[in-house]
């Protein structure tokens, strides 16, 4: 499971006139070990996508480690988020262990890709939202749908798909290769 790591840090910068102990509890290291048959066929990759009663599990283990975060550690997150809240970039990725800014088009590649598998042979349109889901389903990053389908509308715009329907929301409008 991801942590979205820019809204701890953001958190722990709110934070950090407060002196309440903060502890970070690895949902998914934890979820794979306390359910290990589910966590076989899925790993949540959210915790909001843990069942509560798994989640309330989860908690209760992890009070009897208890780590508390030191106070050179809260300052740390609070200088990561400084360090990223003055970059210009609009999309941030998680990758090797850190927060790496790249270019706002960095999945259409792979839009493109997902798309053609989709599409395949067919002459005719498919949901953009079926494309946006897929993409989304195998993304691994904390990438919300709103984006890629923003994506998919700038791939419009740049010729790449053509689109029939309204573009007032992705279950509105289908697309298809020009």
């Amino acid at each position: 499971m991801q942590m979205n790591k820019q809204h701890f840090f953001f958190t722990m910068y709110l934070l950090r006139e407060r002196k309440n102990n903060i502890c970070i509890i690895d949902t998914a290291a934890l979820y794979r070990k306390l359910f290990e048959k589910k966590a076989k066929k899925y790993v949540p990759f959210f915790s909001g996508e843990i069942p509560l009663k798994e989640l309330q599990t989860i908690y209760k283990y992890s009070q009897d480690e208890n780590q508390i975060l030191s106070h050179i550690e809260r300052k740390h997150y609070e200088k990561k988020w400084l360090d990223l809240s003055t970059n210009p970039g609009t999309l941030r990725i998680w990758e090797n262990e850190e927060i790496k800014v790249v270019p706002e088009d960095y999945f259409d590649d792979f839009i493109i890709e997902k798309a053609k598998k989709l599409i395949g042979k067919k002459k005719g349109f498919i949901m953009s939202a079926r494309l946006i889901g897929e993409v989304y389903g195998h993304i691994l990053q904390y990438i919300g749908d709103s984006f890629l389908e923003y994506r998919v509308r700038k791939l419009i715009e740049k010729g790449i798909f053509e689109y029939e329907g309204s573009l007032e929301a992705m279950r509105y409008y289908g697309i298809k290769f020009k």
